[in-house]
């Protein structure tokens, strides 16, 4: 069996406990043509970007996550893939926020709740895309 081609960094790695808002999210955005690898768990979130790390274009995560924290993903994103865009959604205060992700680079906060209109703005100016 042959291995699929995102083609080099292309794909969004979606990390969101919440599943409904993960499942209409991720539906939304493969309708709009985005190539979405979703999960529930910070931990799954972890392990993806260390053995498919090149595959991720951009990373939208959540802050509040089961298994490995909001903070341990971006961690592990920078170490992996410095350059990745990274948007972070979260319905926490701007305070709890600063210092989860103290001394981290985020390249943009998403506030919950979101419009996907307004998601979609921010991955149409991250990503080229067909």
């Amino acid at each position: 069996p042959g291995r699929i081609h995102h083609g080099a960094g292309t794909a969004i790695l979606f990390v969101e406990d919440e599943e409904t808002l993960l499942a209409a999210v991720s539906t939304m955005l493969q309708r709009e043509g985005f190539s979405v690898i979703r999960t529930a768990d910070g931990s799954a979130a972890v392990s993806y970007l260390r053995l498919c790390g090149d595959s991720i274009g951009t990373l939208i995560l959540d802050v509040i996550l089961p298994g490995a924290s909001g903070r341990e993903v971006l961690e592990e994103a920078r170490r992996t893939r410095p350059d990745i865009p990274v948007i972070v959604t979260s319905g926490c205060t701007q305070n709890t926020i600063d210092s989860v992700f103290e001394g981290l680079h985020i390249d943009h906060l998403l506030r919950k709740p979101y419009r996907i209109a307004a998601l979609l703005d921010l991955l149409r100016g991250l990503i080229p895309h067909s």
